[in-house]
């Protein structure tokens, strides 16, 4: 969407964010920007994404947020690079502990899977990743890379081999296959129904050549026609086959105090010689994890939501685990210690000091202080200290952030007045503002058009597709369309509005998933999603004007 892309400028252009990206170029680490709300560090995010290029982590407190700054993020990095939007994942964070006797939620598990194996193909630019996820230890990047599996027809593979790493990352046996994870076997014939596929798959065996590879209705069971290829992606981003099982159990046979071997027995080692609730976190005892979070993308840029709160939110998930192990260390077996699984403070403190680092922020060390470095009578940004020790320490020994402000604000909340809303937009239309709605496809977008039409508020309707296409906009009244501008939009005047309005001064409609919208007084930037616009209001058929 080129407009939209040409409507964002003036956040990018703004001297904090623009200054702050200098620094990270200049390599001047660690930096920080604030006076961001949630929906204000999105935008940057997807700002930051399209400006570098380079692979970007982002440091979240739990998974709700990363879904919610992931959402706002897809959306804005789509408007300035059409089809990038995929390119952001979330790497979610487990929902229990090894000492809680039950395995992460199934979703989670795919979830981390799907993500995992899209890091090692370099197929993520941005990845948000809650500090629990972050501390975890990881694999390298080969092993991730093989959880998936691609299939065409004509390929040769054995089926019993397809079927055993079906198994591995964790799909169930089921006739016939219904649901998401399944598979089943009919003679040369293997069904399977992968996450994130519409439909699922037959695929027809001849020896281990590949004959036929179609879609079929999980309902019906028929097929509904040939499928170019099925990328059969994971469940689970740990095997759990047979073998590592076996060693398994000769670990925890080892692991078992001498002096409690005797009296214990081995009464436990059927419980353990299969997937047991909490298996995935006795993997690393078997198999090494030497990797992070970090080294599985080329170059990252750190980015941290509030560092000093994620600062002590460390202490507190690493406090919490050890003592959740201090209650079960006595039993046979024994579960793995924390640091077995997740990284020691020290350990992800040097990982991600290897890194660049951005420190987002929403409440500015002094708000206002920050004005162009090239402005000679203005006051200099006041430095955050960087600290890796208490943060309530005063020690000036560690490097201190530069930081720079945008201020953003919540936009106001409309709760379905919409005579309120018709006069925040004709004055914010008075004042050249700019004003991006955004909603998600469908009748909605339709019916904001029809209202924004009705009430002679001037707008335009941004359209994804090449520069020479656009969209004329529906107004009360006949009024011949506007030739197509270069920039991808077609506009034709409101009631009340005569001739062609400029890219500014009118409210652009826009069709993204956005929570939460945010408002950027500086460069006068308001950007509205439907929280702010539908509240109890119904957009149901439109009645009678008041």
């Amino acid at each position: 969407m080129p407009h939209i892309s040409t409507l964002l400028q003036p956040v990018f252009r703004h001297p904090g964010f623009r200054s702050a990206c200098q620094a990270i170029e200049a390599g001047d680490f660690p930096v920080a920007l604030s006076g961001l709300t949630l929906p204000a560090k999105a935008l940057a995010i997807a700002g930051l994404a399209h400006a570098f290029r380079r692979p970007i982590i982002i440091l979240t407190s739990d998974n709700e947020t990363a879904d919610r700054l992931a959402q706002t993020a897809a959306t804005i990095l789509q408007w300035l690079e059409p089809g990038a939007g995929s390119s952001l994942g979330v790497l979610p964070a487990w929902d229990c502990s090894p000492y809680e006797g039950r395995s992460p939620h199934a979703e989670i598990s795919e979830r981390r899977a799907a993500t995992l194996w899209s890091l090692s193909r370099g197929a993520s630019r941005v990845i948000f990743v809650p500090l629990l996820a972050a501390l975890v230890r990881y694999r390298e990047k080969p092993f991730y890379s093989s959880l998936a599996v691609e299939l065409k027809a004509g390929d040769e593979v054995e089926p019993e081999t397809l079927l055993a790493h079906l198994t591995n990352i964790g799909y169930e046996p089921a006739e016939p296959v219904e649901d998401v994870g399944q598979f089943s076997v009919r003679g040369g014939i293997i069904d399977v129904f992968p996450p994130e596929a519409d439909w699922p798959f037959r695929i027809e065996f001849f020896g281990d050549l590949i004959e036929s590879l179609r879609e079929f209705d999980p309902t019906s069971q028929r097929s509904r026609g040939p499928a170019q290829s099925a990328l059969l992606l994971p469940l689970a981003e740990r095997e759990r086959s047979s073998k590592f099982f076996q060693s398994l159990l000769r670990n925890l046979s080892e692991r078992v105090p001498a002096g409690q071997r005797e009296k214990a027995g081995s009464e436990w080692e059927s419980a353990y010689s299969g997937p047991f609730p909490g298996w995935e976190f006795f993997v690393p005892l078997v198999e090494r994890h030497p990797s992070t979070v970090f080294s599985l993308l080329e170059r990252p840029l750190v980015v941290w939501d509030e560092f000093l709160e994620r600062k002590q939110q460390l202490k507190r998930i690493l406090e919490g685990w050890a003592a959740a192990y201090d209650d079960v260390r006595d039993i046979v077996p024994p579960p793995p210690r924390p640091e077995e699984v997740l990284l020691t403070e020290p350990e992800f403190l040097k990982a991600v000091d290897a890194h660049a680092q951005l420190l987002l922020k929403e409440l500015p060390v002094e708000a206002g202080t920050w004005q162009p470095e090239n402005d000679p009578s203005s006051p200099a940004a006041a430095p955050e200290k960087f600290t890796r020790g208490d943060p309530d320490s005063s020690s000036t020994s560690q490097p201190t952030a530069r930081e720079f402000v945008l201020l953003s604000q919540p936009p106001p909340k409309f709760h379905g007045g919409l005579k309120v809303l018709i006069e925040d937009l004709r004055a914010r239309v008075a004042k050249r503002e700019t004003v991006i709605f955004t909603v998600p496809k469908g009748g909605k977008a339709d019916r904001l058009r029809e209202i924004l039409a009705e009430y002679g508020v001037p707008f335009e309707t941004a359209v994804e597709g090449s520069s020479d296409a656009g969209t004329a906009v529906r107004t009360t009244r006949p009024s011949a369309p506007s030739p197509p501008r270069p920039d991808g939009i077609a506009q034709e005047a409101g009631e009340g509005v005569t001739g062609q309005a400029e890219s500014t001064g009118v409210v652009t409609i826009a069709t993204g998933e956005i929570e939460e919208g945010v408002v950027f007084p500086e460069p006068g930037f308001v950007l509205l999603s439907e929280s702010e616009l539908f509240g109890r209001f119904d957009w149901g058929p439109r009645g009678r004007r008041e």
